[in-house]
């Protein structure tokens, strides 16, 4: 016989034949989806209640995070040296960032450089792709793959092309992905905080 939990306070029961068939589809599905929700959930980081300042004032933060939590080859280690940030797009992105200019990461003094297009981008240790523009992600990762740049774009798509991290926003949490075959090019070690909360490509 097929048996149903009631909530507190409820006191009807299911009696005909179409409200057990409901009921049991309702409960199917909840089995089915519940370890999706789950493992989905697994892959989103908390963002800070300054939520909502806006969007790339969260992104300043998530890549701060990424900076301390990132090893770079020794030719490009940031120690000694000042630690570059670039941008590329959204010009509401760059106005976010320069907030970091004149503070400093692992010691080193924080760089901001701004670039107009792809042909203009030069080293840096940390590459913020703020558009969803296909094209201009495209050349972003065809000119940064194995330079050891750390390039974030907007969406778990730019990972899977060969950027190295996605974002995506979710309430109040963005997700994480990352591209550790495109990382490995770069000879880039995450630490395993990072990637235990992370969907990662191989």
């Amino acid at each position: 016989m097929l048996m149903h939990s009631r909530s507190p306070g409820t006191t009807s029961s299911l009696t005909s034949p179409a409200e057990r068939e409901t009921a049991w589809r309702r409960a199917r599905c909840e089995r089915i989806l519940l370890p999706a929700f789950v493992a989905v959930m697994v892959a989103l980081v908390p963002l800070s209640a300054a939520f909502s300042a806006g969007l790339h004032d969260h992104r300043v933060r998530f890549l701060l995070d990424v900076g301390r939590q990132v090893q770079w080859p020794e030719a490009l280690s940031p120690h000694n040296r000042p630690f570059v940030i670039g941008v590329i797009g959204d010009p509401r992105a760059a106005d976010a960032l320069r907030s970091l200019e004149g503070r400093k990461m692992a010691g080193s003094p924080i760089v901001i450089r701004v670039f107009d297009s792809p042909s203009d981008i030069t080293f840096c240790h940390l590459l913020y792709v703020a558009t969803r523009d296909g094209k201009t992600q495209s050349e972003v990762i065809k000119l940064t793959t194995g330079t050891g740049v750390v390039t974030v774009g907007e969406s778990f798509e730019f990972a899977r092309v060969g950027g190295i991290i996605g974002l995506v926003d979710y309430r109040r949490q963005v997700g994480v992905t990352i591209n550790l075959r495109a990382a490995k090019l770069s000879k880039l070690v995450f630490d395993a905080d990072l990637l235990d909360l992370s969907n990662v490509y191989m």
